[in-house]
């Protein structure tokens, strides 16, 4: 991801923050969703992705059943080309910074590097 949002900021010569959230310290609407769905799959035997739209479409009924979409492969783009960044590690010896300190990164094209 990182190296994907440091292309983009190059490409388009946009300023990218990306904030990463603390683990604990967050609650979305999603979460009960989840919560609601990860109890339906208790004791369900599944054998196919298509397993999963069809268990989840019948968690809920009331206001609506969930909205479910089926994606293929094709869906998700491939970065494997786009390996602009060695590493986000902010330290390099032990004892400093490791990754799971990072609470935001900053994405932007320094002017030294832009050639007309």
């Amino acid at each position: 991801m990182a190296s994907a949002l440091s292309r983009f900021s190059i490409l388009r010569g946009k300023v990218v923050e990306q904030k990463i959230l603390e683990k604990g310290h967050t609650q979305m609407e999603a979460d009960s969703v989840h919560s609601v769905i990860e109890r339906k799959l208790k004791n369900k035997k599944i054998y196919l992705p298509s397993d999963y739209v069809r268990v989840i479409e019948e968690t809920r009924m009331n206001p609506r059943p969930y909205d479910v979409q089926y994606i293929s492969h094709d869906f998700f783009l491939n970065f494997d080309g786009i390996n602009t960044l060695k590493s986000i590690r902010p330290g390099d010896k032990a004892g400093h910074p490791v990754v799971h300190d990072i609470r935001a990164l900053r994405y932007e094209l320094l002017a030294q590097f832009i050639s007309n």
